[in-house]
């Protein structure tokens, strides 16, 4: 394996460890009785993850792994260590936040006026929500009254996701010896204004808001040697990377906007949500812990389609 290669797996085969963050509602909830089918390609650009897998882009992982086999001088036990701490880093701050995209199908059901309840699936990722809509009108596109003629809506959401996640499959010669575990739970809650374009939405809306999601992940590790180094006189000592059990709860702050644009019954929809996070201190499995901050950026590009009748 060359030089890069890993890096480009990387970014490939992340789509079962996004989170399902991108925010496609508007601020009108599904009307009761009313479905809505929809499909995103939603991507995750995460400023610091980024620059931890762009500082290992230099090492070869395959000529790494192999070396681990065999004893190395002690003159090269420093830079052996370090690439693997590089390695170690690129590999845990990519699972916390991915680089890359991943598809996502989702499904809306109106169960009551006011209030309506999703099912989402993003890869290895489920998630469910309800909104709840405090502002505007709770008709569809066929209801005309004078409530409809506001073009404002509001809404607040709750949403649940999970999933099990694991090292890209290039990486599985790592994996074998880490026995590497981790998981994730969120809790995402947008707060949703949006502007109707046509009678309740018929045309579509423009859609902003603010939104928190908190996350808990869960990550462990078994120790594995990584070298074994040859002092002046014979000696070989086997250089072992550490045992990891670790929860670790993150907050972050987002805006986001998106756009529904179609007629009636299909929409297109374009969306963007930045968040901000701390992660804190990580737990390496080789070297020193480390910490990261930064921005991730959610675009998505949607499809939806809304079935069901007016309630009139």
């Amino acid at each position: 394996m060359k030089k890069y290669v890993w890096i480009f797996g990387l970014l490939v085969s992340v789509s079962s460890c996004v989170a399902p963050r991108a925010i496609t509602n508007s601020g009108k909830v599904t009307p009761k009785g009313n479905w809505v089918v929809s499909t995103n390609q939603t991507y995750n650009i995460a400023t610091a993850p980024a620059l931890k897998v762009a500082s290992a882009a230099d090492i070869d992982i395959d000529n790494l792994i192999n070396s681990s086999n065999q004893s190395s001088p002690a003159a090269d036990s420093i830079a052996i260590t370090a690439d693997w701490q590089k390695v170690g880093e690129a590999l845990m701050a990519n699972n916390f936040d991915p680089l890359g995209g991943g598809f996502e199908f989702g499904i809306r059901y109106g169960i009551a006026e006011r209030f309506d309840v999703g099912f989402k699936r993003s890869g290895r990722a489920k998630a469910i929500d309800v909104q709840y809509q405090f502002l505007g009108a709770l008709g569809n596109v066929d209801d005309f009254s004078e409530s409809a003629t506001s073009k404002w809506y509001g809404s607040i959401g709750l949403q649940y996701s999970s999933q099990d996640v694991s090292l890209p499959f290039w990486a599985r010669t790592i994996n074998s010896r880490l026995q590497y575990d981790f998981s994730r739970k969120d809790i995402l809650v947008p707060l949703i204004f949006s502007y109707g374009l046509g009678n309740e939405e018929s045309i579509g809306a423009i859609s902003f808001g603010l939104a928190y999601n908190f996350t808990r992940m869960h990550y462990s590790t078994s120790p594995f040697t990584y070298a074994y180094i040859q002092d002046a006189n014979g000696v070989i000592t086997a250089l072992n990377s550490k045992a990891i059990t670790e929860t670790k709860n993150i907050s972050s702050f987002g805006a986001f906007a998106n756009m529904k644009i179609g007629f009636r019954y299909f929409y297109f929809v374009p969306a963007v949500a930045v968040y901000y996070q701390n992660y804190g201190t990580l737990q390496n499995f080789v070297g020193e812990s480390f910490q990261m901050k930064g921005l991730t950026v959610v675009p998505s590009l949607g499809l939806r389609l809304r079935l069901g009748k007016s309630k009139s």
